[in-house]
């Protein structure tokens, strides 16, 4: 995929690194010194020494990217973890502190269930108003329909894995679509969950760019989905002690996040596959 900076990486680096240098008002970094994630769908990401380089790599990502900078500084305030800082250098290119941190694997969950889920909390309590955002009208219903489009779109290629059934059934079931909207990361996978090098602590949450008005099941999902719903479930437990709310809506809240981890999963498969961007 191409990106706002250019198509050809070694020239998008030496593109970075002109910025961060202008930025930093330093020498140009020498690219050796670069660390180069050329894997994400909507930004590049460059680790050039203290600092992290974002490039959007289509102008709609660029958009997001504002918004999502915006929104940071509201959030940063309620959730207490290190989070991005950015700083716009050009349209579409940001840069700002490198979180130190490794991306979250099954055996941290144990131990940063407790942190992550008051951190989430924290969040979804946050009004959406704080960041000038609103839930539409009719929200649970097209997200609904979002799901039978994935849904459609796992049948007409033939997914054979169970979650294809465990989305359909949910799709039909209206308590799973009558939850109460709240701000969301909405793209919460473990590698955007930083922890500790010895897995006791987290260390920050990384690209918002997604931030939404939401079910707040997503955000619950996103470590089930990638590295078992085990993991998933201790997380789960961990948000529903914060605030305990009676059983038939902890019963609703584990259920929506079985079909979003599900949802999740056909997803990734229907893009493995090719079928499916974006």
């Amino acid at each position: 995929m191409n990106g706002l900076l250019g198509n050809d990486l070694e020239r998008v680096c030496h593109r970075a690194a002109e910025l961060v240098a202008r930025w930093g008002g330093g020498p140009v970094p020498d690219l050796g010194a670069f660390q180069v994630d050329d894997s994400g769908w909507d930004f590049r990401v460059f680790h050039v020494g203290p600092w992290c380089l974002r490039a959007a790599r289509r102008p709609e990502a660029a958009v997001r990217m504002e918004r999502e900078a915006a929104a940071l500084a509201v959030v940063r305030t309620v959730v207490g973890l290190p989070m991005p800082a950015p700083d716009e250098l050009a349209p579409g290119v940001t840069v700002g502190p490198w979180l130190e941190g490794r991306p979250l694997t099954a055996e941290d969950v144990p131990a940063v269930a407790d942190e992550l889920a008051h951190a989430l909390h924290a969040l979804h309590a946050l009004a959406p108003s704080a960041i000038g955002v609103e839930a539409g009208e009719g929200h649970q219903e097209a997200t609904r329909q979002e799901a039978l489009e994935v849904l459609n779109q796992a049948r007409q290629h033939r997914l054979q894995s169970p979650d294809v059934a465990v989305l359909a059934v949910g799709i039909e079931d209206p308590t799973l679509w009558s939850y109460p909207p709240t701000l969301v990361h909405a793209d919460l996978t473990p590698n955007h969950i930083l922890v500790s090098e010895d897995g006791t602590a987290l260390a920050g949450l990384l690209d918002w760019s997604d931030l939404r008005v939401d079910d707040p099941a997503i955000d619950l999902a996103g470590i089930g989905c990638a590295v078992g719903e085990e993991s998933g479930d201790l997380l789960v437990d961990a948000y529903l002690r914060c605030k305990p709310q009676g059983a038939a809506i902890e019963s609703a809240l584990k259920r929506r996040v079985r079909l979003r981890e599900a949802w999740g999963r056909i997803v990734e498969e229907l893009h493995n596959a090719g079928c499916r961007r974006g």
